[in-house]
């Protein structure tokens, strides 16, 4: 509803400070990612830090964007809930109820995007964050955003998101193009 799918937002430091125990998508602050990317980093991994990336792209500020969400949940009919912050994290004064969730999921529902995601078993999505490792050489270099859930046929592991050095490719993996103005030295699994 609000923004472009095809965007380029830039991750911030509050980002990626959501709390050690949430849930996240390991964003890390200079990456860069469509909104679209986000979207998958925050449904398929509960990536709070998605969330937050979202909401400061949205509003410019994640209480600007908590704002339109109590906003937008109200406008729903949804009376019964108030929103603290972007992710769901918990906090006593962050509540809905189960028919607030219903009209909620109700209206993502009639959301093409949503559906294709939510749909998603795993995706890996390249983006770019700057790797500095010496003065005399800044790359930028493409990262690889892995998230979902996983079973690949004859591996040794099942993936839940996450980091991972395998290279392992099946029919429900969906790959991205790097785009030309970026420099593809390694794909790191994210």
């Amino acid at each position: 509803k609000y923004g472009n799918l095809d965007d380029y937002v830039t991750v911030s430091k509050k980002a990626t400070e959501v709390p050690s125990d949430s849930s996240k998508a390991n964003l890390q602050m200079g990456d860069v990612l469509t909104v679209e990317d986000l979207l998958y980093g925050l449904m398929l991994p509960s990536g709070n830090d998605s969330a937050v990336a979202l909401a400061e792209y949205i509003s410019g500020t994640t209480e600007e964007f908590v704002e339109l969400m109590n906003e937008e949940a109200n406008l729903l009919g949804a009376t019964n809930t108030h929103f603290i912050n972007p992710h769901g994290y918990q906090n006593k004064d962050h509540y809905t109820t189960a028919y607030d969730l219903y009209l909620m999921f109700n209206q993502c529902i009639q959301n093409e995007t949503f559906l294709k995601i939510i749909a998603c078993i795993r995706i890996s999505v390249p983006y770019t964050g700057m790797i500095i490792s010496t003065r005399e050489n800044k790359d930028v270099r493409a990262k690889a955003l892995d998230v979902g859930i996983s079973q690949i046929s004859g591996a040794s592991k099942t993936s839940v998101g996450g980091y991972s050095d395998d290279t392992i490719e099946d029919e429900n993996t969906e790959q991205f193009d790097v785009s030309d103005n970026r420099t593809l030295d390694e794909v790191v699994r994210w």
